[in-house]
C-alpha cells in the first residue's frame, strides 16, 4: 500500500522533528475511533492491523462509535508491552465494571453487527450527501458517521445569531 507507507513515513518524519524541537521520549497516540468506517483503501491502513515497529506508538479505539456504547465510556489502547505496563499505573482497579466488560466482549465478537452498522451508516450518509447536493449545499466528503458542511460564511458572522 503505497499511500499507507507514505503516510507512515510522514508521521515519523514529523515525530523526529517534534522530538528534536522539544524533548526525547515523545509518544504518538493514534486515535482510531472511526476506524470501522474507513473501509478498504490504499490510502488507509490501521496501525493495529499494520503495526509499526516503534514502541512510542499507542493506538486507541473506543466502543462509542460503531458499537454505540457512548454512555459506557469504554475504550482500549494497543501498544508495546512495556508502554502498556507503564500506562497501567494510571488505571484504577474499578475503572470498568462487570456489565461494561461483558458488553464489550459481546461487541468484539459481533462482527456481523459491526458490518451491518457500517453498511447502514454508509447508505444513510450517501443519501444525506445526495440530498445536500440536490439543494446546492457543499458537504465535505466523509468516511465517518457524520458529515461536515461548508457553510460559506464564518461562524458567528450572521447578525441574526449574535454571539453572547
Amino acid at each position: 500500500m503505497e499511500g499507507d507507507m507514505e503516510g507512515k513515513a510522514l508521521l515519523f518524519k514529523t515525530i523526529a522533528v517534534q522530538e528534536k524541537e522539544y524533548r526525547s521520549g515523545l509518544f504518538v497516540v493514534i486515535d482510531e475511533a472511526y476506524h470501522h468506517y474507513a473501509g478498504t483503501s490504499g490510502m488507509y491502513a490501521s496501525f493495529i492491523e499494520r503495526p509499526l515497529d516503534d514502541e512510542r506508538v499507542i493506538v486507541v479505539r473506543t466502543f462509542s462509535k460503531v458499537h454505540g456504547f457512548a454512555g459506557l465510556r469504554l475504550g482500549y489502547a494497543v501498544g508495546s508491552p512495556q508502554i502498556i505496563q507503564r500506562m497501567r499505573k494510571f488505571a484504577t482497579e474499578d475503572n470498568v465494571n462487570a456489565i461494561v466488560t461483558q458488553a464489550a466482549a459481546a461487541a468484539l465478537d459481533d462482527t456481523d453487527g459491526v458490518h451491518d452498522v457500517v453498511r447502514r451508516n454508509a447508505n444513510d450518509r450517501q443519501e444525506f450527501l445526495n440530498q445536500a447536493m440536490a439543494r446546492a449545499l457543499k458537504p465535505i466528503d466523509s468516511h465517518a458517521n457524520f458529515v461536515m458542511m461548508n457553510a460559506f460564511h464564518p461562524a458567528g458572522g450572521d447578525p441574526a445569531f449574535p454571539r453572547e
